[in-house]
C-alpha cells in the first residue's frame, strides 16, 4: 500500500512538472504570448510509432495554428477591423506563431502547445483596437 501510495505522489508530481497538458487547452495570455494546446491525432495511414507521431505532430499544429487564427479573428471581428488589416495581423500571425512543446501520448497522438509572441503584433492590434 505504501509503494503504491509512493508511487502514485512521484507521477502526480512528474505531471505537475510537465509544461505540456495531457489534452487541449484553450487560447490564453501569458505576459506577452497567446499559447493554445490542441491535440494532433496520428494519420490512419502511418505505420510504426516515429510515423504516427510525426503526423500527429503536424495535424496538432495546424489545429493550434487555426485556434490562434480563430481567437484573433473574433478580436478583429468585435473590434470591426478593415479587411486589409485583418489581413495584415494574419500574416503576421502565420509568421510568427511557433511550437513551444509537444507531449507524446501512448496511442500515437500529440499534443502540441503553440505560442505567438505579440510583441511584433502590437502595432497592428493597436490599429485595429484590438486587446487580445
Amino acid at each position: 500500500m505504501r509503494a503504491a501510495v509512493v508511487a502514485l505522489a512521484l507521477l502526480a508530481s512528474a505531471a505537475e512538472a510537465q509544461p505540456v497538458p495531457f489534452g487541449e487547452a484553450p487560447v490564453r495570455l501569458r505576459g506577452d504570448v497567446l499559447v493554445v494546446s490542441r491535440l494532433g491525432s496520428p494519420d490512419a495511414r502511418a505505420e510504426g510509432l516515429p510515423a504516427m507521431r510525426a503526423s500527429a505532430r503536424r495535424r496538432g499544429r495546424a489545429r493550434a495554428s487555426s485556434a490562434l487564427h480563430a481567437y484573433v479573428d473574433r478580436k478583429l471581428a468585435e473590434a470591426l477591423a478593415t479587411p486589409a488589416l485583418t489581413s495584415r495581423v494574419h500574416a503576421a500571425l502565420s509568421a510568427g506563431t511557433r511550437v513551444e512543446a509537444t507531449r507524446s501520448l501512448v496511442d500515437g497522438s500529440v499534443v502540441v502547445r503553440v505560442a505567438l509572441p505579440l510583441v511584433p503584433l502590437r502595432a497592428l492590434f493597436r490599429e485595429a483596437g484590438v486587446q487580445p
